[in-house]
């Protein structure tokens, strides 16, 4: 009954069971092997068994299957990222933008890959978007401070900086970023 696989499927992962719910996932896939839905997340199980290869397999299959599938793009692209495949998960968060505007997870992650490939003026529109669609993204105002930072706009970076501490004061990674703005400034 491929519901109930895919539901018991996703209780297993859930409950850290990730080689039963593979295994579930594997059997849904059989019943019904035109599920996009099924092929992404037996790539996000095999992501998180450390299996990124057959992961981007089973996310480039859910695509095939259904192109208009925003959430299989930044899935896709996370895990080429991992692999160091910056140019390849630089398209799949684009098709992911272009299907949905205003995706934040998916402008950020463009926005990382972009800075990998040496493009700051790209990364800082990204994280701009991303900051415009939620201001309160976790760590979007840090974003576009080092970004500023990276671009010898120092000034202009530490408004961003500052507000990225107002929002979450625990976070270490934004003290560092903050700390290293310190040191060029």
């Amino acid at each position: 009954h491929f519901p109930s696989l895919q539901r018991l499927a996703a209780i297993r992962r859930y409950q850290g069971s990730l080689e039963e719910s593979l295994e579930l996932l594997f059997r849904a896939a059989d019943c019904n092997p035109d599920s996009a839905e099924v092929f992404n997340s037996l790539g996000n199980t095999l992501n998180s068994l450390g299996r990124e290869r057959d992961a981007v397999e089973r996310y480039q299959r859910a695509i095939a299957l259904r192109e208009n599938f925003p959430e299989a793009y930044p899935n896709l692209g996370n895990t080429l990222r991992k692999l160091g495949r910056f140019p390849e998960a630089e398209v799949a968060y684009s098709k992911a933008i272009a299907l949905r505007q205003g995706y934040v997870e998916a402008l950020t992650n463009l926005g990382i890959v972009e800075e990998r490939l040496s493009k700051p003026e790209q990364a800082l529109e990204c994280f701009l978007a991303a900051l415009k669609y939620d201001p309160a993204v976790r760590m979007g105002h840090s974003n576009v401070g080092m970004a500023l930072v990276d671009l010898n706009r120092h000034e202009e970076a530490i408004p961003y900086l500052h507000k990225a501490r107002e929002l979450d004061p625990d976070s270490m990674e934004i003290v560092f970023n903050e700390a290293d703005r310190k040191s060029v400034v």
